[in-house]
């Protein structure tokens, strides 16, 4: 797919969602279509464990999660940002920890925009 074709598509995806803006995600694969390099990442489902394979393929020892919304442009304010060891039960303490951090310093509302931890 070209990247004008995928722009488009990311863009119709974010419009016909309500977004104004792309998810991080979104813009990576714009990147990467353009053979711009983009960091290591993958998506998970609030709960969600990683695979060993998605662990595996994170550099160092710690990694950094964030929360995607299209409604959380500040993710540090609502406290969306954690770094956390390489283990898939603290991932999961931190990725849960995110979700009950945008509820309690944003909103139930901006909660229930919670599309995935990045």
């Amino acid at each position: 797919m070209s990247i004008s074709t995928l722009a488009a598509e990311l863009i119709r995806n974010a419009d016909s969602e309500g977004g104004r803006s792309l998810l991080e995600p979104e813009v990576y694969q714009l990147l990467g279509s353009a053979r711009i390099k983009t960091p290591t990442w993958f998506m998970l489902e609030p709960g969600e464990l990683p695979s060993e394979e998605q662990l595996e393929s994170l550099p160092g020892k710690d990694v950094v999660l964030k929360v995607a919304s299209r409604d959380i442009a500040h993710k540090t304010e609502l406290g969306g940002v954690r770094i956390c060891r390489k283990d898939p039960a603290e991932i999961r303490a931190c990725a849960a920890d995110i979700v009950d951090s945008v509820g309690n310093r944003g909103s139930e509302n901006l909660k229930s925009s919670i599309q995935g931890i990045l």
